[in-house]
C-alpha cells in the first residue's frame, strides 16, 4: 500500500481541439421519432458551460474529438473542459457551479441523477454547493485519492505535478484514500502527495 502524507494549515484566508455523398432528408416521422428517442437517453440532470472566457476546449465523447467550445453548451458523462492559459469557464449543474482557472483540464466521469463524478487532473476549479441533496452525490477524483463534500459550502482545489490541494473557504471536505483520509473544515487548506513524491 502507498502510505500518504498531509499538511492542514489553518487560518486560511482568501486565495484568490469531403463528404463523399450527400446526404437525403428524412422524412418527418423519422425525425420526430429519432428526436424524441435522443431525448429520451438523456438523463434528468445535465451540465451546462454557461460562461466562457479565452480559449476553451470540448471533448465529444460521442465524435471522439476535440472542439472550441461554445457557451451553453450541455454537458453530460464522458464529456471534458480543458482550459488554456489566461482562459476561464464556468459549468453549472442545477444549482452547483464549477468554476475553472487557465489550464485546467476537467473530466466528467459520471453525470446524472444518481451521481457527479469529476475527474481532476491538472489546474485549478472552485465548487459552490447550495443544495443539501447534492451533497451526498458530488465527489473530486484526482490521481491522490478523491475529495467529498461533507456539507453546503464553497470551495477550491488544485492540482499542479503530483500534489492535490483543497481549500475549504466555506462548509467540510473529506478526502479518501485507500489507506487514508483527512477531515477538511472551514477555513483549512491541505495538500495531499504520495510518500516518496513529494511535491516538486
Amino acid at each position: 500500500k502507498a502510505a500518504w502524507n498531509h499538511l492542514v494549515l489553518l487560518g486560511l484566508g482568501a486565495v484568490a481541439a469531403t463528404p463523399l455523398a450527400q446526404a437525403q432528408p428524412a422524412p418527418p416521422q423519422f425525425e420526430a421519432r429519432a428526436e424524441q428517442s435522443a431525448a429520451a437517453a438523456w438523463p434528468t440532470r445535465v451540465g451546462r458551460l454557461s460562461e466562457v472566457f479565452g480559449v476553451v476546449w470540448f471533448y465529444d465523447r460521442d465524435e471522439g474529438a476535440w472542439t472550441q467550445a461554445m457557451p451553453n453548451r450541455p454537458l453530460t458523462s464522458g464529456d471534458r473542459i480543458s482550459t488554456e492559459r489566461g482562459a476561464r469557464a464556468t459549468l453549472r449543474v442545477g444549482s452547483t457551479t464549477l468554476r475553472l482557472d487557465g489550464e485546467t483540464d476537467l473530466g466528467l466521469r459520471r453525470l446524472d441523477d444518481q451521481a457527479i463524478t469529476l475527474d481532476f487532473d491538472a489546474g485549478s476549479l472552485s465548487l459552490r454547493i447550495v443544495a443539501r441533496d447534492v451533497v451526498s452525490e458530488l465527489e473530486i477524483v484526482t490521481p491522490e485519492g478523491r475529495f467529498v463534500p461533507r456539507s453546503i459550502g464553497h470551495f477550491r482545489f488544485d492540482r499542479q505535478g503530483n500534489d492535490s490541494q483543497a481549500s475549504a473557504w466555506r462548509g467540510q471536505l473529506m478526502f479518501d484514500a485507500p489507506d487514508s483520509q483527512l477531515e477538511i473544515n472551514a477555513g483549512q487548506h491541505a495538500q495531499l502527495w504520495q510518500q516518496g513524491n513529494p511535491p516538486a
